[in-house]
């Protein structure tokens, strides 16, 4: 029984694909693309707050004589 569902997706995929061509995915679920912006906007907003603190950082580091 397997083997023959194996066949026949083989068949039916020989149809619509040439040899070697990889098969589609479907890159558009609605459910992982917002979840993907929450990420994104999250991210953004975290790498903003680090880049904010970093700079406070760095004023108040006092400058330090490079050797020569």
């Amino acid at each position: 029984m397997k083997n023959l569902l194996m066949t026949a997706y083989r068949a039916q995929q020989m149809e619509t694909r040439k040899f070697g061509e990889p098969k589609t995915r479907k890159l558009d679920n609605p459910k992982f693309k917002e979840e993907e912006e929450a990420l994104r906007k999250r991210f953004t907003e975290q790498v903003k707050l680090e880049e904010a603190r970093f700079r406070q950082w760095e004023q108040r580091v006092p400058p330090t004589e490079k050797p020569c």
